[in-house]
């Protein structure tokens, strides 16, 4: 079964459009507060779908955060279509790009706690290490002082 086509959007105007005409057809409740409103089906704050979908300088815009939830809950999604007409049109006037700049092999490196406080130890034995006897004993002493104003936890 084929998903039915909702709006053709080429700008972020466009994209506030369609997402206000999906909300009149499917007659939800933006703007309320509280259990069955759209925003807080979506899990946004209350109030906040209604502000992504306002008119004028009181609206806020779709983000990272809240783009997936608002497509969500109105059972959309977004497809990327090449337009040749704009690729060719576009295609004289864009530069190639150089292959010496382009990395084939892109590595992904994940962080673990212990390589991060490795890393911080490292940076800590740098730092102290570039101090003047001088600058070591105020920071020390900074430290002392940011240790007695924490409050003592029960351990």
């Amino acid at each position: 079964m084929t998903a039915p086509f909702v709006a053709e959007v080429v700008d972020y105007p466009g994209l506030i459009a369609a997402i206000r005409a999906r909300i009149a057809e499917l007659g939800v409740a933006v703007g309320g507060v509280g259990p069955g409103s759209a925003g807080e089906v979506a899990g946004l704050a209350d109030g906040y779908l209604a502000k992504l979908v306002a008119p004028g300088k009181w609206s806020k815009r779709l983000g990272m955060a809240s783009l997936g939830p608002t497509l969500g809950v109105l059972g959309l999604k977004i497809y990327l279509v090449a337009d040749d007409r704009q690729t060719a049109k576009m295609a004289r006037r864009l530069e190639k790009r150089s292959g010496s700049y382009v990395r084939s092999n892109v590595v992904h490196v994940e962080w673990s706690k212990q390589h991060l406080a490795e890393a911080g130890r490292k940076g800590a034995i740098s730092g102290h290490a570039k101090r003047t006897p001088k600058q070591r004993q105020e920071h020390a002493r900074k430290l002392a002082a940011a240790r007695w104003k924490r409050e003592p936890h029960d351990g």
